[in-house]
């Protein structure tokens, strides 16, 4: 199994132990930065592997973050295009949830 980085926020138990597992791989990155790399990694006292890890994972979840982002907008888009309510029912569904709100707390 592989070593888990304390302080890695995307290393902490999930309860499944299969996001452990490493695999072994050779990388082909320029030399310039594999120099920063390995002197960020020693700056904080890490391994080459681990920032690697991280570095990954932080495009990946950017990636992901972007894909959330576009669906987001075209479901927002699909609802201005056609929405579910016309304007005026929406505004009496605010005041009717409104209203019972109020009367719950009397």
């Amino acid at each position: 199994m592989g070593s888990t980085p304390a302080g890695c926020r995307h290393c902490q138990p999930s309860g499944n132990l299969a996001s452990y597992r490493t695999v072994k791989t050779t990388l082909e990155i320029p030399d310039d930065l594999y120099r920063q790399a390995e002197a960020r990694a020693a700056h904080d006292r890490r391994e080459i592997k681990d920032l690697v890890s991280d570095g990954l994972r932080l495009v990946l979840d950017a990636d992901m973050r972007e894909a959330s982002r576009k669906l987001a907008l075209a479901v927002l888009d699909e609802i201005r295009r056609d929405p579910p309510y016309p304007p005026g029912r929406v505004q009496a569904m605010i005041d009717e949830a409104n209203r019972l709100r109020k009367e719950s707390w009397e």
